[in-house]
């Protein structure tokens, strides 16, 4: 079950859902929040094999875009971050969607990975699939707003905690950020 706006507000008060920097009310949607993109990027450096079965993450460039915007070309993809790092209780799940207004741009947020685990030990900020499946660039700024994540609420607490597979995925979503 989804949980609405002003059940979401309650929960941020009652330290259910956890949110920093500090919950900005405007940032309410009818069933969600809206979240920012982070002050940094990464984007895969070109003509490498990335084999699947390894822990290795492959080679990459970062890019700070926090005074300068970064430009995303079409067919392009980028690993990003939201701004906001959110904590959730045991038994609420955490989804990121995009914002309709830039998907209809032919901008996309997450391939396939939706899920912000709130089980992680300590708050983190949600990872940004972002692809460009437009014929145009869009300049990319942090602090524009990137997407929405709902929260919905789980028949039982889980019992495990997540685990992430690339320990620079676990540096992008930790509460420092970017290494």
């Amino acid at each position: 079950m989804k949980i609405p706006d002003h059940l979401i507000k309650d929960y941020i008060k009652l330290g259910r859902i956890k949110i920093s920097p500090k919950f900005d009310e405007k940032d309410l949607r009818p069933v969600g929040l809206r979240v920012h993109l982070g002050d940094e990027i990464l984007f895969y450096e070109p003509n490498q094999v990335i084999d699947l079965s390894s822990n290795k993450f492959p080679k990459y460039t970062k890019v700070n875009i926090s005074k300068k915007s970064f430009e995303l070309k079409p067919g392009q993809f980028i690993l990003g971050h939201t701004k906001e790092r959110i904590t959730t209780d045991k038994n609420i799940l955490c989804e990121l969607d995009g914002r309709s207004s830039i998907a209809r741009l032919g901008l996309s947020v997450h391939v396939s990975a939706k899920i912000l685990d709130g089980t992680f030990e300590g708050n983190h900020s949600g990872v940004l699939e972002i692809y460009n499946h437009s014929n145009v660039t869009y300049l990319l700024k942090a602090g524009i707003p990137i997407g929405c994540v709902t929260f919905e609420l789980l028949l039982d607490k889980v019992s495990g905690k997540s685990k992430i597979n690339y320990k620079i995925i676990n540096k992008l979503v930790s509460a420092e950020g970017y290494k």
